[in-house]
């Protein structure tokens, strides 16, 4: 006899997607939801840049858009507002996708251990800016990927997953190549690990 509970479906993660720019990691996100490889539906992609690129992969897929202003209101405000608007949505995930901003502790509290970002580097060595570049310049045997919780320091939270590989003779753009390749597969095995665990 079939266990019932072995039949039913999980229910998918709910997930809003912050992004700043061109949206790889947003599409890369959405494919993978839309293929079933990630038992995940994205809800509604945050933007705080009004002409990035990511905003018109979410228009193709009738995805719901905020775009939030850093530059004329308070970052206070703005996230007190941006947190009205997100809990209309019943989020069980918010996943930082080149979201080039440092979210308030009080918007990190509110969603405690429900945001998740990916970074080019393997941290703890290199947080912030730059990271690949400073890692290559600084002739690293290693470079690789890094998917963590985000807390209120810099690239500073618990790490769920992490790869490297062996630069050896590869170029700049070449180990960067790289870097974006572990981070495109990375993310998505952390999704898996997070929902796995829901």
């Amino acid at each position: 006899m079939v266990s019932r509970r072995n039949t039913i479906k999980k229910r998918a993660l709910r997930m809003a997607i912050f992004a700043s720019g061109t949206g790889t990691n947003f599409k890369n996100i959405v494919d993978a939801s839309l293929a079933l490889k990630i038992n995940a539906q994205v809800m509604v992609l945050v933007c705080n840049k009004k002409y990035a690129k990511a905003l018109n992969l979410a228009k193709h897929h009738n995805i719901p858009t905020i775009i939030i202003d850093y530059d004329n209101i308070n970052k206070e405000e703005l996230e007190h507002n941006l947190l009205k608007e997100l809990a209309k949505y019943h989020l069980d995930l918010i996943c930082l996708a080149g979201f080039m901003r440092k979210l308030s502790p009080l918007f990190v509290k509110t969603y405690h251990n429900k945001i998740i970002n990916v970074h080019p580097s393997l941290l703890p060595k290199y947080r912030g800016l730059k990271a690949m570049e400073r890692a290559y310049e600084a002739k690293e045997e290693k470079m690789g990927a890094t998917v963590h919780f985000v807390d209120d320091g810099l690239d500073t939270g618990s790490i769920i997953i992490q790869e490297a590989f062996k630069v050896g003779n590869r170029t700049l753009e070449e180990a960067i190549a790289k870097t974006h390749e572990i981070e495109y597969r990375i993310y998505l095995e952390a999704i898996n690990i997070i929902e796995g665990e829901n």
